[in-house]
């Protein structure tokens, strides 16, 4: 198991080279929480979304800074991953989760949604345009691919509520987002589901075991 100090520094990792913010990032946060955490530190929600990461194994926290796409941008209203280029400044990004800084105070289950639809994709094709994400039975070595396939075969068993029935995007969004913001909630619903990302995607072990390259 990673020290606390390690995962830290892949925290800070993933701050450094993969969470940015749009112009507006400050501006839009609930005044409370501007003024207990930003202050006059810019950084401020970045640093507070960094911190969320702390569910993530290490190994993932390492893996997805290697990743030559999959970013996060801070700004905005609504909290959503979108595939392909976006232009920030003088910088293109690909493959950005875009995170809405009020859901950073006030909806963290829409942030963690975000994030998976980006994990959802690299895991799956690497981020490839036209690839096949994890849930849709994707996957970047032949032990994601396992994980792709027995997504798909707990979709279809039904268990997934409201919109997350939707696809088995939808469905993998949120299963990351409930497991990360409430676990318990997750395991009454779906447990089966709680079960894979634990041995799984959230796994430090699975990880060390088949991490892809």
């Amino acid at each position: 198991m990673a020290s606390h100090s390690t995962h830290a520094a892949a925290q800070r990792a993933i701050l450094r080279v993969k969470i940015h913010l749009a112009p507006n990032a400050q501006a839009r946060l609930p005044t409370a929480f501007r003024e207990r955490r930003v202050g006059r530190n810019a950084w401020a929600p970045a640093r507070a979304l960094a911190d969320l990461l702390k569910p993530l194994p290490t190994e993932m926290l390492r893996w997805w800074e290697a990743q030559p796409t999959g970013h996060v941008l801070i700004g905005g209203r609504l909290s959503a991953y979108r595939p392909g280029p976006v232009q920030v400044k003088n910088r293109t990004l690909v493959n950005v989760a875009h995170v809405a800084p009020v859901d950073i105070a006030e909806n963290r289950a829409a942030v963690w949604a975000a994030l998976a639809g980006l994990f959802d994709h690299l895991l799956g094709c690497a981020g490839a345009p036209e690839g096949t994400w994890l849930s849709e039975g994707g996957g970047v070595s032949p032990e994601w691919q396992v994980v792709g396939r027995r997504i798909i075969e707990l979709f279809q068993l039904g268990y997934a509520p409201g919109e997350a029935s939707r696809s088995p995007r939808a469905y993998f969004a949120w299963g990351i987002a409930l497991y990360c913001t409430s676990r318990r909630d997750l395991n009454v619903v779906d447990p089966l589901l709680e079960r894979l990302l634990h041995t799984t995607v959230l796994s430090a072990s699975f990880w060390k075991r088949a991490s892809p390259k």
